[in-house]
């Protein structure tokens, strides 16, 4: 009897698993999300540069397991996505942007506090 309860248990977390697994699209909004774009300038529509998201999501690989998924940027995972969640593994996103994400946040908190001040 604890054996079928353990299978049925064991079957319906693999369901939810793979049921509940993030797709390429929920990544590309999370990278979106981390990666602030920058106001394109002139030169940057002429020259068809693309955004700075779009060009972390060109060098990513994703690969779809059967209850999780992984992204792999030159040949390391830097994502696995599982229960609707992403894992980071180490500091996939480069320093440069998430300094800039980090200090536009700064600002936020420091413009709600003087607006609580007053």
């Amino acid at each position: 009897m604890k054996t079928i309860l353990i299978i049925l248990l064991l079957i319906a977390l693999s369901a939810a698993a793979f049921f509940t697994r993030p797709s390429q699209g929920d990544f590309n909004a999370y990278v979106k999300g981390q990666i602030p774009d920058k106001p394109r300038g002139f030169w940057d529509k002429v020259l068809n540069r693309k955004p700075d998201s779009e060009q972390f999501l060109d060098g990513c690989t994703f690969k779809d397991r059967f209850v999780y998924v992984q992204v792999e940027k030159d040949g390391q995972v830097i994502y696995t996505g599982a229960f609707d969640h992403w894992f980071a593994h180490g500091t996939p996103i480069p320093k440069a942007e998430r300094d800039n994400n980090e200090e536009r946040n700064r600002s936020d908190e420091a413009k709600s506090v003087v607006t609580q001040t007053e």
